[in-house]
Parts: C-alpha cells; sequence; structure tokens
C-alpha cells in the first residue's frame, strides 16, 4: 500500500474513533506553507491536536518514533495560528500522537 493511502487510513480510523466518543472533529489536515495537522477535534472545552503516525511494517521505523522536536515544534505554532484564526484561545489545548501500526493487525484478536 502506498504512503498517501496508509496515512488517510490512520486519519479515517483516527477519525472515527473520536467520534464514537463524543469528539466533534473540527478539521482534517489542516495546514500552511511550513507544517500540517492531521486532525483537530474538540470535546467539551478542550481543543486536541493529533497527529497521526500509521505504519505496515517495521521497516521505516515504529510509527512513535517518527515525531522530532522540530515537527512538534511546527505543530505547536501551526496551533496557535489555528486558534487564533477560529476565536478558540480561550479553549484547553492538549496535543497527542496517535500511532496505528497495521502490521501488528494480525495479532490484535
Amino acid at each position: 500500500m502506498e504512503n498517501k493511502k496508509i496515512g488517510s487510513l490512520g486519519e479515517e480510523m483516527t477519525c472515527s474513533y473520536l467520534k464514537d466518543r463524543q469528539f466533534v472533529v473540527l478539521e482534517q489536515n489542516y495546514r500552511n506553507r511550513y507544517a500540517e495537522i492531521d486532525v483537530i477535534a474538540l470535546k467539551g472545552d478542550t481543543v486536541h491536536f493529533i497527529e497521526v503516525k500509521t505504519r505496515c511494517s517495521e521497516v521505516a521505523g515504529r510509527a512513535s518514533e517518527a515525531v522530532p522536536v522540530s515537527k512538534q515544534n511546527r505543530i505547536r505554532r501551526l496551533a496557535e495560528i489555528y486558534l487564533a484564526d477560529n476565536d478558540l484561545c480561550d479553549k484547553n489545548v492538549e496535543f497527542h500522537v496517535v500511532t496505528i501500526d497495521l502490521h501488528d493487525i494480525n495479532y490484535a484478536f
């Protein structure tokens, strides 16, 4: 499966999971020229900024190893822009990394 399809699958799985738990998905693939946030969701008075990392093999490393500090900083700056542009500066904020390792799916059941 190509990387873009794998990433999209992981993002859709994440959005479905969040919606099942009463989160409101505000944005998918929110970006500017410097960064992208995969999913932005709201639950209660907290805005959740979510980076989704999906892998189908360990060749590229574990999904949890794929968000270096430099990327975290770009995501944080874009989140600040999003909050200001959408009049959400009064909300609580959380950042998450969702990791989906599809190569382990055979052992899930």
